[in-house]
């Protein structure tokens, strides 16, 4: 076959005329082929029994077409199991000497099952847990918001009926509750933020792991999420409740009152 043109081009050369993109590939020559090439060469005696496949074709048709990113010029033979990679002849008898093999076809249904499997379960199982524990969450802060508005009430119209003196001290009580409130909100938004990112990790998992069984040939195929990088998302965190004490109207005695701030309680 005619060596490959290396001005740039916008489609893939056929190697054959150099003029028109390929859109097949003779496994046999390992070189593209147009449409009319692609006639031609299985109409000549020496190459009518060439193995030709569409540009297009599945994955698992092309995986003896990938080439090594070791070695260039060679493609990918098999699977080290030993070293977790795809090697080709010159990688196994240059560091792959005696190890153990599997063939190329048996790995990528190997991962094919494993993405599908670890997808569904991401999909299924952890990624609604996590949805449905990230929507309480919000709901209870909505009603712990509602609490402290609601003794803000109590509060307010009890220190209307006071001297200016229980005012202030009333003002007061005010400021310790919101202290308490922000806080609480505080502990709420950093497990609320915590629950997104565990969110945002398993949904770009997932991408990675539906690429991997709709990508293209290509060795990052190969690359897996291990069972260790779902292993904190397998337990779902403890989300804990936070009240605040009520506030109990006394009568008039400034130190005593000061004394009944509604406080965080987290349990």
């Amino acid at each position: 076959m005619a060596k490959a043109s290396t001005t740039a081009q916008h489609f893939l050369e056929c190697e054959e005329c150099e003029e028109n993109p390929a859109k097949y590939f003779c496994k046999t020559c390992a070189g593209h082929l147009c449409e009319s090439c692609k006639n031609i060469h299985e109409r000549k005696k020496i190459t009518k029994y060439h193995e030709i496949l569409p540009l297009h074709s599945k994955n698992e048709d092309m995986l003896d077409l990938i080439p090594c990113p070791k070695h260039g010029k060679k493609y990918l033979e098999c699977y080290c199991t030993s070293c977790s990679e795809p090697v080709c002849t010159d990688c196994i008898m240059q560091s792959h000497n005696g190890h153990p093999m599997k063939a190329l076809a048996t790995v990528y249904k190997e991962i094919k099952d494993y993405s599908k499997e670890k997808r569904d379960k991401i999909e299924n199982v952890l990624l609604p847990s996590h949805i449905e524990l990230l929507a309480d969450e919000k709901e209870k802060r909505s009603a712990f918001r509602k609490e402290a508005d609601k003794i803000q009430q109590k509060i307010d119209a009890h220190t209307k009926s006071m001297v200016e003196k229980v005012k202030k001290v009333g003002q007061q009580t005010v400021v310790n509750l919101r202290k308490a409130e922000k806080e609480g909100l505080q502990e709420m938004d950093k497990f609320k933020d915590s629950l997104e990112e565990k969110i945002n990790k398993l949904q770009l998992m997932s991408k990675q792991l539906s690429a991997n069984l709709e990508a293209k040939s290509h060795p990052s195929i190969f690359n897996l999420i291990s069972n260790e990088d779902l292993k904190s998302f397998q337990t779902l965190p403890c989300s804990a409740e936070y009240t605040l004490t009520d506030f109990w109207p006394q009568t008039l005695n400034v130190d005593y009152m000061s004394s009944k701030s509604p406080v965080l309680k987290k349990t």
